[in-house]
């Protein structure tokens, strides 16, 4: 090779080698990578279905096949859900960890898919790491009824997985003693961090059924643990979930969801939060029960209107922007209601 040759041969490997750093350390105004949140109510009665839904962009396209880590807290601040949704139907997330099973059992791991109201019940993770080093993990569950209705989002555990595996975790639950019978489901996801940390998703979520049952009942059977995609359109994701009727915690509630793309030459992450609120129809001072309180509070804001001294919007049951007849009838209907 001559020495012209030679020469262009160092031109073009020191170019491309600025091009590479420049695009890596490219910084944006607005990141490529954006996802968003909305809920199809800002306001909800205990009992009704939720949707959540958003879409995941890159470059304003949509990004199909890709993994969402979502967390919804209630108005204390208390994790009510885990789950990992997906923009298609053939997500995989790194993998760098992975959960191979998620099931239901006894304490010393043996799988049993039926319990009765008021027994423990042990929730077993099964889970790898396919990296060459240790990846901090965040590992999470959330419980549903037969009504779809969350039971119990558990506290997150996190640790540094080391490489290999399986390894196994277990996670002590008492189910309540008037929990819905019929058939329960649980999820499990394994994030970086948690999603209102803007952490993602390491891999898609596990799900397993059981049974909740009146009289003691307990089986083994063969696992079924899969994972679990909503339907969703190419580049959107949603979720449709039913607030519970007892236990559940009024006001507030935060939906956060993050995702990440790893382009050429860097990873882009993209995060977002949306709120609701939630209500027991009838409580206006918002003690989780109607009683004689809510009722002098509706009369004293009887006949008013938003811009009147003596608006009370709380007081407003059926959202019609007036405190009327209307209102006092719903009160009275839900007297005595509690959760």
């Amino acid at each position: 090779m001559d020495k012209k040759a030679v020469l262009s041969f160092i031109v073009l490997l020191l170019a491309s080698s600025v091009l590479a750093n420049a695009l890596q350390y490219t910084t944006y105004a607005v990141s490529p990578l954006q996802i968003n949140v909305v809920s199809d109510k800002t306001v909800y009665l205990v009992g009704e279905n939720v949707q959540i839904y958003g879409n995941l962009t890159f470059y304003g396209e949509p990004l199909p096949n890709r993994l969402v880590a979502l967390e919804i807290d209630d108005s204390a601040n208390e994790p009510f859900i885990f789950r990992t949704l997906s923009t298609g139907t053939n997500a995989t997330g790194s993998l760098k960890v992975e959960i191979v099973q998620v099931f239901p059992g006894d304490d010393v791991g043996n799988q049993l898919y039926s319990f009765k109201r008021g027994s423990n019940i042990y929730v077993w993770i099964v889970y790898k790491n396919n990296f060459d080093a240790s990846v901090y993990t965040t590992f999470t569950f959330t419980i549903y009824d037969a009504n779809n209705a969350p039971m119990f989002a558990a506290a997150p555990i996190a640790y540094s997985v080391p490489p290999g595996g399986p390894y196994n975790m277990s996670y002590r639950w008492t189910l309540p003693a008037d929990a819905q019978l019929g058939n329960a489901k649980i999820y499990a996801s394994a994030f970086t961090e948690l999603p209102k940390n803007k952490g993602v998703p390491h891999c898609p979520e596990k799900s397993e059924t059981f049974t909740i049952t009146a009289t003691t009942a307990t089986s083994t059977t063969v696992s079924t643990s899969q994972s679990f995609y909503p339907m969703s359109i190419t580049g959107n994701y949603n979720y449709t979930f039913t607030l519970p009727t007892k236990g559940l915690r009024l006001g507030n509630y935060t939906v956060s969801v993050a995702a990440n793309y790893k382009g050429l030459w860097e990873a882009f992450p993209a995060s977002n939060t949306t709120r609701f609120k939630v209500r027991l129809l009838g409580d206006v001072n918002g003690d989780a029960k109607v009683d004689i309180k809510d009722l002098v509070l509706l009369i004293k804001a009887f006949g008013s209107y938003p811009d009147k001294p003596n608006w009370n919007p709380n007081a407003d049951l059926n959202n019609d922007g007036k405190v009327d007849i209307k209102d006092l009838v719903l009160l009275i209907k839900h007297f005595g209601e509690h959760i």
